[in-house]
């Protein structure tokens, strides 16, 4: 028997946010292939994957030549998209690795580039094609959006197979690219089982938190719409509600209009920002909270919602896209471009301890659907489909 090595593309930081989670669930599932048909290769620069990466791996660690990347950076933003690519063939250390590699397949959990510049078939995410549906937010403006579109329209024409989250997230694709070469795959994002094994943190004495308090993580994008989710606690503490709100993520991005808003609405004594948070933390901020509210604009599926599944957190989720596939009955759907729709959903949560019960218990059945198992054979059928192409 032939027995074939898988490689996965680890080129982001280990702890960029939802991304660094499905990279962790993609090498659980790796990890539970079998030894007699495959062999793993992890591919980094970041040697903090280390730790994460069982022994049975073989390690692939390049230096990161940020001379070369940059010089990619600045084809790509005066829009010479073709020649980066082309030079990226000799000059990126991601793709020069790949190309080294043993790998008979590479897996991109982040949807890199190297998916279509590095010359070994290819498995590659595509999270969200938001900067279509969604273009006028923020974050998709000053070429972001061209570069994402040129990004996704050649990997869905390159790889082999294409990973999204959702039926939405496959009827995106299908309708966006017309040159699709590939096998699309819906593969459900799963919580990150780790979370379940960290220790408890005291993180009201650490963070100086109330007894009481929502929770919010996300980084500080507009789409993230912590805008209208302030909107919205303003209505609720003009009623004498006396709700408080914990946001966590990096000071960058939309933070500097938040906190303006924060100001404008006279909410300091209503809101903790914590900025970015260490891992360790994050199970105990989900866990010790009344509920986590979830407002995002955008999709199709995220994942905070099965994080606060998995630990036992009741929730209010967002009604759009694929949120509520994903959620089940197991949150209150909001509507959040509406400031009393997150208001009244906020407020059944914070004062209805039975309808928490409800939703806790609802959490625990639906989460089942989107567990690692259930996960890591959806990923073992896709690695045995795309191989039949070789």
């Amino acid at each position: 028997m032939t027995v074939r090595t898988i490689g996965i593309a680890l080129a982001s930081h280990p702890q960029n946010g939802g991304v660094f989670q499905y990279s962790l669930s993609m090498i659980d599932s790796l990890r539970n292939l079998p030894e007699s048909k495959y062999r793993i290769e992890a591919i980094y620069h970041d040697e903090l994957w280390e730790k994460h990466l069982p022994d049975t791996f073989i390690k692939r660690k390049y230096n990161n030549n940020v001379v070369m990347r940059l010089i990619g950076r600045i084809l790509k933003i005066i829009k010479f998209h073709d020649l980066s690519d082309i030079a990226a063939f000799m000059t990126n250390p991601l793709v020069l690795a790949i190309n080294r590699s043993q790998a008979d397949i590479v897996i991109y959990p982040c949807g890199e580039e190297a998916t279509y510049q590095a010359s070994k078939p290819a498995i590659s995410a595509i999270h969200d094609l938001m900067h279509r549906y969604e273009g006028h937010f923020l974050e998709y403006q000053n070429g972001e959006a061209e570069r994402r579109e040129h990004r996704y329209s050649k990997i869905a024409k390159y790889a082999k197979a294409i990973l999204v989250d959702s039926q939405i997230g496959k009827q995106h694709v299908q309708e966006s690219y017309s040159q699709l070469n590939a096998d699309i795959f819906i593969l459900p994002f799963t919580p990150p089982q780790y979370l379940t094994k960290l220790q408890h943190t005291d993180v009201r004495r650490k963070y100086q938190l109330p007894d009481r308090y929502f929770f919010y993580p996300a980084q500080f994008w507009e789409h993230k719409n912590h805008i209208n989710l302030l909107n919205g606690i303003k209505i609720l503490v003009d009623k004498k509600i006396n709700i408080h709100m914990v946001f966590v993520g990096s000071v960058k991005d939309n933070y500097n209009n938040v906190l303006e808003h924060v100001t404008k609405l006279n909410l300091e004594d209503h809101v903790s920002i914590l900025g970015y948070i260490p891992i360790e933390d994050m199970a105990s901020l989900y866990r010790e909270s009344v509920a986590l509210i979830f407002a995002s604009l955008t999709g199709p599926t995220n994942i905070p919602p099965l994080e606060a599944m998995l630990l036992n957190c009741p929730m209010a989720v967002s009604n759009v896209y694929a949120m509520h596939e994903q959620v089940g009955d197991a949150a209150i759907l909001l509507d959040p471009q509406d400031p009393l729709s997150i208001a009244n959903a906020m407020e059944q949560l914070w004062t209805n301890e039975q309808l928490r019960i409800i939703l806790m218990q609802k959490g625990k059945e639906q989460i089942e659907k989107w567990n690692q198992f259930n996960f890591s054979l959806k990923v073992y059928n896709i690695i045995e489909k795309v191989e039949s192409y070789l």
